[in-house]
């Protein structure tokens, strides 16, 4: 056997041990020149100095291994396995499933060795492509040599993605694959925009709506809720809109299919909007005057003489029920 570099952690010190190609660390007491430490492999009452800081190290102070009072050592961690995979991905949100990594020996067994630190690096699905965010990605080991990943959580796109989790200086693990979920929804998207008619008529392009959430995913939670449609805009206050209320189906989206608009001729938008989430505003469209519902007599004939023409000729125009008038030709 021989003993090599000293480290410390939570106060607790330790002198790495190797016993052919096996290496272990064992726990030791630091006086102000000596470590003493037991040693449950060793020969009661014999003792072995060493460099305290490695075969490099300057020889004092030394350590001194006192075996009389005799411990099981602690293996040599060389690096971790999964020993929780993460599970539950929602995009923003902590994982259902927390991921939890354990320190293991180079034989696969468990180490129990508190303070190690343990960073988490997101992946992508060909292990080579660092994709969106995580947030609380640094975890230390407890005494159990775990670390817990409580609140670890992913935000970006939806998909397939794996978790590499490095302890420092040691060998790190590949989780299996994670499936990200889109999150809570945030707000609405005009997915189609709406196109004009004329005044009273279904649209010529009924818009389509979606909910989406913090980083733009369709958030299919959001099925069932109702997206109401509005006029908005100056002048428009004699508008009236019908069928405008659509429920969200399951994949996120409010398809209107019988939107109309009456109303004065002109220039029009449609404000869009869902309980608890950001409202969406639609690019202007036209509204063209409707169907004819009213002839009025702009100039009056006169001038009538029997077999002759008016000396002044009648003028008429014809208005849709809006009292927009109709510029078409053949009214």
């Amino acid at each position: 056997s021989s003993l090599g570099a000293v480290r410390t952690q939570k106060g607790v010190s330790f002198v790495c041990a190797t016993t052919g190609k096996k290496k272990v660390w064992l726990a030791v007491t630091l006086s102000t020149s000596l470590v003493k430490e037991n040693n449950a492999n060793a020969t009661s009452g014999s003792t072995t100095t060493v460099p305290a800081n490695g075969s490099n190290a300057d020889p004092n102070p030394v350590v001194n291994v006192d075996v009389s009072k005799a411990e099981a050592p602690i293996a040599a961690p060389i690096g971790v396995r999964m020993a929780v995979q993460p599970g539950g991905a929602v995009n923003g949100e902590p994982f259902a499933q927390a991921a939890v990594v354990q320190l293991r020996d180079e034989e696969g067994k468990d180490v129990a060795l508190a303070g190690v630190r343990v960073e988490a690096i997101l992946l992508g699905a060909q292990r080579n492509v660092i994709a969106t965010s995580m947030k609380n990605i640094e975890v230390i080991t407890d005494a159990q040599g775990r670390a817990t990943f409580t609140n670890l959580s992913i935000t970006g796109q939806v998909g397939t993605y794996e978790i590499l989790f490095i302890p420092s200086g040691l060998g790190a693990v590949i989780s299996d694959f994670v499936e990200l979920a889109p999150g809570t929804p945030k707000t609405l998207r005009m997915a189609l925009q709406p196109w004009g008619a004329r005044s009273g008529d279904v649209l010529n392009q009924q818009p389509r709506v979606e909910i989406l959430d913090m980083s733009g995913n369709i958030a299919v939670s959001g099925a069932g809720e109702q997206v109401v449609a509005e006029v908005v805009g100056a002048g428009r206050i004699s508008s009236s809109l019908s069928t405008s209320r659509v429920e969200l189906n399951a994949n996120g989206a409010a398809n209107f299919s019988q939107l109309s608009i009456a109303g004065t001729a002109g220039l029009y938008q449609l404000k869009f909007s869902s309980p608890g989430v950001q409202s969406v505003v639609s690019e202007s469209f036209a509204i063209s005057s409707g169907d004819a519902a009213e002839v009025r007599v702009v100039t009056a004939a006169g001038g009538a003489a029997s077999g002759k023409a008016f000396t002044q000729q009648p003028v008429v125009e014809t208005y849709d029920a809006d009292g927009n008038l109709i510029r078409e030709a053949g009214w």
